[in-house]
């Protein structure tokens, strides 16, 4: 898994379906900084976040013990439009 995860940085994704392995791949890995970024990428490559990409690197940040930016990530999906599934709440 390491070595997918060393390939997601630079790495300019394109579709959806990307972003989501690549945040649930960090969320496995624990890798809370790769998912923030990724994250921060979506808007950027004009791909809305969902509630599982939400919940994917709020699971990177609770394994990465940075409960303060998981619980940042879970306000900012309680203030989208986005309804939290039952991983999130």
């Amino acid at each position: 898994m390491r070595e997918y995860l060393s390939l997601l940085v630079g790495t300019t994704f394109t579709k959806p379906v990307m972003l989501q392995g690549a945040l649930i791949s960090c969320c496995k890995g624990g890798q809370w900084q790769l998912a923030l970024s990724v994250l921060d990428r979506m808007p950027k490559a004009k791909i809305a976040p969902n509630a599982i990409s939400y919940t994917s690197a709020m699971g990177a940040c609770e394994k990465g013990g940075q409960w303060h930016w998981a619980l940042e990530l879970f306000t900012q999906l309680s203030r989208s439009k986005l309804t939290p599934n039952a991983i999130s709440l």
